[in-house]
This record gives structure tokens, C-alpha cells and sequence, in this order.
């Protein structure tokens, strides 16, 4: 929500000249490319979201390609670890569960 209220922001700094009026516009001194810096801060603010979007779409299908109840992760030393609490829990329900269930 905040980036769309800075990409607003930007928009509202930049100056776009109407063809209907010709008025002379006194240009700031003490900010002389505000324009430019405008438009280089909405490119990089497009190129991060889209950037993101793709990332997010990626981690989700990296997630959903291969459920599983085993799960495994990284140690900081680079061992793996893995989580079996989920396949032990339906192992000792089948256990202490009547078949009749």
C-alpha cells in the first residue's frame, strides 16, 4: 500500500506540459531535474514490483510442485535436517486407532 502512495507522490511531481495553454512555468532552482528523478524512481518502483510478482509466483510453484509430509531444511553448517513429525503423527494414530474407525 505504501508503494502505491510513493508512485502517487511521484506522480503528482512530475510536470506534464498541456498543448492547450502556453504559460510560462518559473522552474525551481533549487530542485532542477525533479522530473527526471520522478520518472528513474516509478521505473525502478515498476521494475521492483514486477520483479516481486515474479518472485512470489516462483516461490509458490516451488512450494506446491512437490507436496509432501517430510519436510527437510538447511542447518547453518550445511547438513540437512529433516522433519518427520508429520508422518510419526499418522504412524501413531494407525497405531492407537480401532480399524473399525
Amino acid at each position: 500500500m505504501t508503494s502505491f502512495f510513493f508512485i502517487f507522490v511521484l506522480l503528482k511531481n512530475l510536470d506534464v506540459s498541456k498543448k492547450e495553454k502556453k504559460t510560462t512555468k518559473k522552474v525551481d532552482p533549487s530542485y532542477p531535474i525533479k522530473n527526471e528523478v520522478a520518472t528513474v524512481m516509478i521505473g525502478l518502483m515498476t521494475v521492483f514490483l514486477i520483479t516481486y510478482t515474479f518472485h512470489c509466483t516462483w516461490v509458490t510453484s516451488e512450494a506446491y510442485s512437490s507436496p509432501s509430509i517430510v519436510l527437510s531444511a538447511k542447518q547453518h553448517d550445511g547438513s540437512r535436517v529433516i522433519f518427520d513429525d508429520f508422518r510419526e503423527a499418522y504412524y501413531w494414530l494407525r497405531q492407537n486407532t480401532p480399524e473399525v474407525t
